[in-house]
C-alpha cells in the first residue's frame, strides 16, 4: 500500500470514528474530528497536486520503458572530477553517475558541452552541479537535451537556472512535448535567454577544440510519436580519437543513420537507450566498430538493462565495456592520439 492510500484509509477510519462520536452524543469531540478529518484530506490534496507540478509523476506518462518510477531510488554519491586545468590538446569526456539517465560532460581546458542532465529527482542535479564545480566549469557553451523523456532533460531545468553556471546554447529536437518536466526546460530556456539550434543531420557543435557533428535525427526521424526515435546523436572527433554518443535512439533511427552516408565509426561508443534490446542493432554496431562501450545504467534498474543479448553483441566483437553501475562516473581523457579509460589503460590510436 502506497503513502497516499494509507493516509486516505487513515482519514476514512477518523472519519468513521467521529460519525461513530455524534451518534453517540459526542458532538463536541465529533466537530473536532470531522474538522481533523478535512484538514488531513486538504493535505493529501494539496501534496498530491505539488508533486505532480514538481514532474515526480511526469515518468508515468513518458511513454518510455526507461522513465523513472515514482519510487525515488536512492542517487549514487558523486565522485571527484578531474581538474579543469588540462594539458594543451586534451579533452575529458566523463559519463556523469546519474544512476538510470543520462549526463555526459565533454571539455577542455576553455569550453565544455553537456548532454543530457540526468532525471528530476531531488538528488541528480546536485551531482551534476557538484560534478562542474570540481571540474571548475562555469559556463556550458552547449546542453544538449538528446530527447523529451524525462530520464534525459529532467535536471536541465535546475542547471539552467543555477547561479553557478551560465548555459549558453541549448541543442534539442525539433519535437514537441506536454510533460511538466519538458515544460519547466523550456521556461528555464525563455528566462535565461539560452539560445536555441535544433539539431539537424550534418550540421556540428564547435566550441574550443570541441568538435562535434549531429547524424541524428534526420528528415524522417522528426517529427515521430517514438520519442526515443528523435534523438539526437552526437559524433565526437579530437584528433583521431572518435566517440558516438546515442542517447536513446532505436533500431528505425539506427537505420536512418547507417543509410545517411555519413561515417559512424567511433572508437568509443554509447550503448543507445541504456543498453536496451531496442537500440544498438547488429547494422548499427558494425557501422560504428567500436573498441570500447560505454554503457550509462541505473544499478539493479526494473527493466534489465543491459539487456543480455546487447552485451552478446558487443562480446562478440571483442570490445571493452564499461558501466555506470559497477564503476561510478566514467572518465575518458583524449590528447588526440589515445585515450586513457576509466580502468587506467590506454586505447592507443
Amino acid at each position: 500500500m502506497d503513502i497516499k492510500k494509507a493516509a486516505k484509509k487513515a482519514v476514512k477510519s477518523k472519519a468513521k470514528n467521529t460519525i461513530v462520536g455524534i451518534k453517540k452524543g459526542d458532538k463536541k469531540g465529533g466537530k473536532k474530528g470531522l474538522i481533523l478529518g478535512v484538514v488531513l484530506l486538504l493535505i493529501i490534496g494539496v501534496g498530491g497536486f505539488f508533486a505532480f507540478q514538481a514532474g515526480l509523476l511526469d515518468g508515468l506518462f513518458d511513454g518510455d520503458e526507461t522513465a523513472p518510477a515514482i519510487t525515488l531510488m536512492p542517487t549514487p554519491p558523486p565522485a571527484e572530477a578531474p581538474p579543469m586545468e588540462l594539458p594543451d590538446g586534451d579533452l575529458i569526456v566523463t559519463f556523469i553517475n546519474v544512476g538510470q539517465g543520462d549526463a555526459i560532460l565533454i571539455r577542455d581546458g576553455n569550453s565544455a558541452v553537456l548532454i543530457d542532465a540526468g532525471d528530476q529527482r531531488p538528488g541528480t542535479a546536485p551531482i551534476i552541479l557538484e560534478y562542474l564545480e570540481n571540474a571548475g566549469v562555469t559556463t556550458l557553451n552547449y546542453i544538449v537535451g538528446t530527447h523529451p523523456h524525462a530520464d534525459h532533460i529532467g535536471s536541465f531545468a535546475t542547471i539552467i537556472n543555477s547561479e553557478n553556471v551560465t548555459v549558453e546554447a541549448v541543442v534539442k529536437p525539433d519535437q514537441p512535448h506536454t510533460t511538466q518536466v519538458y515544460n519547466r526546460f523550456l521556461t528555464a530556456i525563455e528566462d535565461n535567454n539560452v539560445r536555441i539550434v535544433l539539431a539537424e543531420r550534418g550540421e556540428r557543435i564547435q566550441t574550443g577544440s570541441i568538435d562535434i557533428m549531429i547524424v541524428a535525427p534526420g528528415p524522417r526521424d522528426v517529427p515521430n510519436r517514438n520519442l526515443n526515435n528523435t534523438s539526437v546523436v552526437l559524433h565526437l572527433t579530437h584528433g583521431v580519437n572518435t566517440f558516438l554518443f546515442t542517447g536513446d535512439a532505436e533500431v528505425p533511427s539506427e537505420q536512418n543513420m547507417v543509410t545517411s552516408g555519413l561515417d559512424l565509426s567511433a572508437d568509443i561508443m554509447q550503448a543507445g537507450h541504456h543498453g536496451s534490446r531496442t537500440s544498438s542493432s547488429v547494422a548499427l554496431v558494425d557501422a560504428v566498430n567500436p573498441s570500447v562501450i560505454a554503457i550509462s545504467v541505473g544499478a539493479g534498474n526494473k527493466y534489465g538493462h543491459p539487456h543480455p543479448c546487447v552485451m552478446e553483441r558487443f562480446e562478440q566483437i571483442d570490445a571493452q565495456i564499461f558501466r555506470t553501475d559497477e564503476l561510478g562516473h566514467l572518465v575518458f581523457v583524449s590528447n588526440g592520439q589515445d585515450v586513457q579509460l576509466p580502468d587506467g589503460t590506454y586505447l592507443r590510436g
